[in-house]
């Protein structure tokens, strides 16, 4: 590819498709971010737009589906229906490709076809059938200079949580037909969206025991660059407690007592969190990032099978050995000057 796809970014489609420009009219060209030199092109002709399938070792498999909503033919006879982009929750609720003037059986157009097939693989029971599951790659329409063709906006990476069968009004005869809808999950790309946007957390101090009041460390989130970035202070809490202990609402409360403008806490734990603790957070809107022992415990587990061949105690014994951090009782402001 010529570049990478960002989330929310506008890109030309031009009708001539020529991968060579890499903007047209101010916006980078679709087609140079998405072209592979003797590669099939991905196009978005169709709103439901499957990669032809090719082999592999564990046999054949679809690149790609690259999924395109059109908001401008909504409710007219040829698209009756209305897809729903819920891009701050994360879900996209979207009409398979059947119409009311289709005569081939519901689930078998092309579209529905390869989305059906999808969601297959998408609900696979191992780790391993999820793993070659087809990617779907979101796109909708979006006006501009007054044209409501020739834009496209990328919504993100999302797998098909259910798939459901129904029957919708539509067509010049105005009659019922069966068609499907999709609910898309949007997976969340923030730590990939992080490195590419040239951010970074840098590790601070472990505070003292004794005094700490109710923060065990202290580091910083830079985001962006020059002047057009700024740092946030993280403020966290580090709690080993039992597997079958839980934090109560009170103990997050106290990390979120300390927060000031600008600053963001962490609540890290081996245990869990309490219903009640949670839904305060998601209520009060508490800028807390809260981590749980089931997240720890991936998170290790990565790092053990990434740079340790899955052994989890050398893992261990490498971070304790290695990432030697400083105790001290400053100030949090004071990340903010290193």
């Amino acid at each position: 590819m010529g570049s990478h796809l960002r989330v929310g970014q506008v890109y030309r489609y031009a009708t001539g498709k020529d991968p060579k420009p890499v903007e047209l009219e101010g916006y980078p060209n679709f087609h140079h971010v998405t072209h592979s030199p003797e590669l099939p092109r991905a196009l978005l002709e169709a709103g439901i737009n499957g990669m032809a399938k090719v082999r592999t070792p564990r046999g054949e498999r679809r690149p790609v589906i690259l999924v395109r909503s059109s908001p401008w033919k909504a409710g007219t006879e040829q698209t009756p229906w209305h897809d729903m982009f819920d891009m701050d929750n994360g879900h996209v609720r979207y009409f398979g490709d059947h119409k009311a003037s289709t005569t081939v059986t519901p689930g078998k157009t092309i579209g529905n076809a390869a989305l059906l097939d999808a969601f297959a693989g998408h609900q696979g029971h191992t780790p391993e059938e999820r793993a070659g599951a087809v990617p779907l790659l979101l796109f909708r329409a979006v006006s501009r200079s007054g044209k409501v063709k020739g834009h496209v906006e990328f919504c993100g990476l999302g797998i098909i949580e259910r798939a459901e069968r129904l029957v919708q009004w539509g067509g010049s005869d105005h009659t019922t037909f069966t068609n499907y809808v999709y609910d898309i999950a949007l997976l969340d790309l923030t730590d990939e969206d992080v490195r590419g946007a040239g951010n970074s957390y840098v590790e601070g101090w472990l505070t003292q025991r004794s005094g700490d009041g109710g923060a065990d460390f202290v580091g910083r989130l830079d985001i962006g660059s020059g002047l057009a970035g700024t740092s946030l202070v993280v403020l966290g809490q580090a709690k080993c407690v039992r597997l079958d202990h839980v934090v109560s609402a009170d103990q997050i409360a106290r990390v979120v007592a300390r927060l000031r403008r600008g600053w963001i806490g962490v609540y890290v734990t081996t245990g869990a969190y309490s219903v009640p603790a949670q839904t305060e957070m998601v209520e009060d809107q508490y800028p807390i990032v809260l981590v749980n022992g089931l997240d720890l415990t991936r998170e290790l587990r990565g790092m053990a099978r990434d740079d340790h061949g899955g052994d989890l105690e050398a893992c261990i014994e490498h971070i304790l050995r290695v990432r030697e951090t400083a105790v001290t009782n400053r100030r949090p402001e004071e990340i903010l000057l290193e």
